[in-house]
C-alpha cells in the first residue's frame, strides 16, 4: 500500500511530465475541479463550526468567539483563493516551465487544503466545552499557517500577467 501512496503521490506526476507539453491538458478542466473542491472543503469546514456551537449544554462565549474566528479565517482563504490568487483560471501550458508550473501549483493545494481541515478541527475543538490546550492551539495555529503557505505556492506557480 505504501508503494502505490507513494507512486501516485511522488513518483507518477513527475514521470508522465514529459508528456505535458505534447498532451497539454485542458486549460480550464484542472482549475475547475480544483476550485470546486476547494469550494466545498470551505463550506464544510464553515458548515462544521456553525454545526459545533450547537451541540453544547449552552452557548459560551468563548465557543461564539472561536467560530466567529474560524469563519472569518475561512472567508479569508477564500478570498486569497479565488480573488488574489485566482487560482481556478485557466492555466495554458507553455513548454516544460509550463508543466513544472501545472505540477507546482496542483501540489500547492495540498497545504491549503490540509491548512483548511486543520483550521475547521481546531476551530471546532476550541468551539467545545473543553479547556483550551497546547495541542489544541497547534492545530488552530497549523490551518492557520498553512494555508497562506498554500496560496504563496499557488501564487508563485501561477503565470505573470502584464
Amino acid at each position: 500500500m505504501a508503494f502505490w501512496l507513494l507512486a501516485l503521490a511522488l513518483v507518477s506526476p513527475w514521470w508522465v511530465a514529459r508528456y505535458t507539453t505534447v498532451v497539454q491538458p485542458h486549460p480550464e478542466h484542472l482549475p475547475e475541479r480544483f476550485g470546486l473542491f476547494t469550494i466545498i472543503l470551505l463550506g464544510e469546514g464553515v458548515a462544521s463550526m456553525v454545526h459545533a456551537l450547537d451541540h453544547g449544554s449552552e452557548l459560551h462565549g468563548h465557543a461564539v468567539a472561536a467560530a466567529l474566528g474560524g469563519v472569518a479565517l475561512t472567508f479569508g482563504a477564500w478570498l486569497g483563493y479565488f480573488e488574489v490568487t485566482r487560482a481556478h483560471d485557466e492555466r495554458e501550458i507553455e513548454g516544460a516551465a509550463g508543466g513544472r508550473n501545472l505540477r507546482r501549483w496542483a501540489y500547492g493545494h495540498v497545504p491549503i487544503y490540509l491548512g483548511v481541515f486543520s483550521l475547521a478541527a481546531g476551530t471546532v475543538a476550541m468551539a467545545g466545552e473543553a479547556a483550551w490546550t497546547a495541542q489544541l492551539f497547534l492545530l488552530h495555529v497549523a490551518g492557520i499557517a498553512l494555508i497562506p503557505l498554500g496560496l504563496a505556492i499557488l501564487r508563485a506557480a501561477s503565470p505573470k500577467s502584464g
